[in-house]
């Protein structure tokens, strides 16, 4: 359904940059005529000035508006070129057996691990996983394990330093 959404919005995008591109090349042909106009002495100087003003106003409108639909459409087209790299790619590992580090690497373009949330005496963690072509497809959270600190003696190799009040970080 994405993929119809984004066609249809391309489409949009592209009759509303053929509207706006025409009414430049209108606007622009306005300037010439008008310009001819006032050198002939068939319109006043007041009348020139004023409709040079909205003339240039609408043409900084209309390209500002140009280049924002030519950027929507290069989203469409780069979603829709995600999108097929994104089924070649899966259409290559369906029948994966073993999740490799070179599988994962094609696959995956990265995770993210979140901090630790403490709710109700428990510890969670999200983790998000973003799929190479294919974006996020979903968040997870986890119950975490909290670990202790590996050696508690005196002239350990790890020593424990405290930062920031309660956060701790380990020196190797």
């Amino acid at each position: 359904m994405n993929d119809k959404a984004d066609g249809n919005k391309g489409k949009t995008n592209e009759s509303k940059l053929k509207q706006t591109k025409k009414r430049y090349d209108e606007v622009t042909r306005l300037f010439d005529r008008l310009y001819e106009d006032s050198l002939s002495g068939r319109i006043s100087n007041d009348n020139f000035n004023r409709l040079i003003e909205k003339y240039q106003s609408e043409q900084e409108q209309l390209l500002k508006q140009i280049e924002t639909l030519q950027n929507a459409l290069q989203e469409v087209k780069d979603n829709q070129l995600n999108a097929v790299k994104w089924a070649d790619l899966m259409a290559e590992y369906v029948g994966i057996q073993e999740l490799t580090a070179e599988n994962l690497n094609l696959l995956i373009e990265r995770i993210e691990v979140f901090d630790r949330t403490e709710t109700d005496g428990e510890a969670l963690q999200a983790i998000r996983i973003c799929y190479r072509f294919g974006g996020y497809i979903g968040e997870r959270t986890f119950k975490a394990k909290v670990l202790k600190h590996p050696c508690r003696k005196k002239g350990c190799p790890l020593e424990r330093k405290e930062n920031e009040g309660e956060k701790i970080s380990f020196v190797f």
